[in-house]
């Protein structure tokens, strides 16, 4: 049997406190290129490195209670910054902590929450305003190689090989990043295409490590509609099995008995196969499919074409050197559809593009199309001298690779630029009380990473926080221990994962502070008497 445990009040707010204080003591001492690694344990295989917040929450489990809805908290907040912007999640974290460090008690103390809330959400916007107005775009490939290097932890080499692979796919280009058994680095590049649309069943990679499913050489179904029954596609299965080919089946959706017969033909008699469902939504998918048939060469099959499965030929099939597909997404490399026509329908998006002088909306799909149908596909494989290196060094990729290509996107800002903006607040002090604590809350948490980096040099923290209050137009280089001029500065952030991260530290801290009785279970022993 169970029952409930209640914590009321002061007593919910400590409860909670052992919870995020613990988490955020932990994730602070990975953070910064002088941060130190957590080692995981996992029955029945090697240890796990980790360096990062969303890594550590997925592992870490405490006591239960509040304690432990503290640190779920926290992980909720570590994988929507991650899912985001790929990067983030430790400042996230950090910054959570920071904040409620100053408002729990001063609830505790008699403040009233509401009026605290309020002045938070008048503060918040003016502040992320503020980071706006600092950010600009990025300047060249060596500053994107710096926001890369910075990410991944000050690893130069893997800084260097994440510009490199951002530059040679272009802005629409698609990059990923595995471990590598070799003893080095490497990256290699192809041309090809990519849309965020994955497997419509993890029946097709069960197999396969980190879900992945790899078609070599394989024929392409184009399908506008829904396929719920395999009869009319059995001679293209036939076809496809006899000759030991692979086929990808893109269409609105896969259901039924359709995906029943192909998980169990790639069960039983070991045909390679995956369906996906066809990227866009309405009439975007008309298009968005229209591009994928020109860029390998098949055709789309729908009723209102004039095509049915049941008259599909094979020259109506798209071909390929290879694809991948994965939950998140797939991509088709060396799509054999004819050159002329993949020019010629680059031009009619370019075209498109600039006809759009008004719906923005309609613009950046346009602008997605050209991506795919111009980028390439660069994997990055990360080497270690220990598979447990391999992959820790892997995640770091990933967060450089995050943090580049939103610095692309979204422009970049400098280290303490969110300090800045609070100093201006805080010179031109507006409200009473409410509005002062609100503002405490928001100078520890936008200081708490800094403090975090800088402690793990062996500096004061907190001293670094005030010196770059006290000079506004400043940034902090963690490496030389220097505060610099924030307007010649070489140490840009991305300024989307500075935005997502305090965003979502403001609003984590906001949920908790609010908090005044927690509910958990508490498991009681029930006796019996002989």
């Amino acid at each position: 049997m169970s029952s409930s445990t209640l914590h009321f009040g002061s007593d919910a707010h400590r409860a909670l406190a052992r919870g995020y204080r613990r988490a955020a003591t932990l994730v602070a001492g990975t953070m910064g290129p002088f941060g130190r690694a957590v080692l995981v344990e996992r029955p029945h295989h090697a240890p796990r490195l980790i360096r990062d917040g969303y890594r550590l929450m997925q592992e870490l489990e405490i006591e239960p209670g509040p304690p432990q809805m503290a640190v779920q908290t926290l992980r909720e907040l570590a994988w929507r910054t991650v899912d985001a912007v790929g990067d983030g999640s430790s400042s996230a974290i950090v910054a959570t902590a920071a904040m409620l460090d100053v408002a729990l008690p001063a609830i505790t103390a008699g403040h009233v929450g509401s009026a605290l809330q309020a002045e938070l959400d008048r503060l918040a916007p003016i502040l992320m305003a503020g980071i706006a107005r600092r950010t600009r775009p990025l300047a060249d490939r060596d500053e994107l190689t710096r926001v890369a290097v910075m990410a991944a932890g000050d690893d130069a080499d893997i800084g260097h090989l994440v510009a490199r692979a951002l530059t040679a796919v272009g802005p629409g280009g698609h990059v990923q990043v595995d471990t590598s058994p070799a003893r080095e680095d490497s990256l290699d590049h192809e041309a090809g295409l990519c849309f965020d649309q994955g497997w419509l069943s993890s029946g097709f990679a069960q197999d396969e490590p980190e879900g992945a499913i790899l078609l070599d050489d394989p024929l392409i179904v184009l399908h506008r509609h829904p396929i719920t029954d395999l009869a009319p596609l059995i001679r293209v299965l036939e076809m496809v099995a006899e000759a030991n080919r692979s086929l990808l089946i893109i269409a609105e959706n896969v259901t039924g008995q359709a995906l029943t017969t192909l998980l169990l033909n790639q069960r039983q008699v070991g045909l390679k196969v995956a369906a996906v469902k066809a990227p866009g939504h309405g009439v975007w998918r008309d298009v968005m499919l229209e591009d994928l048939a020109i860029a390998t060469g098949g055709t789309v099959i729908a009723p209102e074409r004039g095509t049915t499965l049941g008259e599909l030929r094979p020259a109506m099939l798209g071909r390929a050197d290879r694809a991948r597909v994965t939950r998140q997404g797939t991509s088709i490399v060396g799509g054999r559809g004819a050159p002329q026509s993949l020019a010629e329908r680059r031009a009619a998006i370019g075209r498109q593009i600039k006809a759009e002088q008004h719906l923005d909306f309609d613009r950046e799909q346009h602008r997605k199309r050209l991506a795919r149908l111009s980028g390439g596909i660069a994997t990055l494989r990360i080497a270690g001298r220990i598979a447990v290196e391999a992959e820790e060094r892997c995640q770091r990729a990933k967060r450089a690779l995050a943090a580049a290509r939103a610095a692309e996107q979204d422009g970049v800002t400098t280290i303490g630029a969110a300090l800045a903006v609070l100093a201006e607040l805080k010179a031109n002090p507006e409200g009473g009380l409410p509005a002062a604590l609100a503002l405490r809350m928001l100078e520890a948490g936008v200081s708490a990473p800094i403090q975090a980096v800088a402690a793990n040099r062996g500096l004061d923290g907190a001293a670094v926080a005030r010196r770059l209050l006290a000079s506004p137009e400043s940034a902090y280089d963690v490496i030389t221990d220097a505060v610099i001029n924030a307007r010649s500065t070489t140490l840009p952030e991305s300024a989307a994962v500075l935005r997502t991260a305090i965003g979502g530290a403001i609003s984590a801290a906001s949920a908790l502070m609010r908090v005044d009785l927690t509910i958990s279970q508490a498991e009681r022993v029930s006796e019996m008497t002989m």
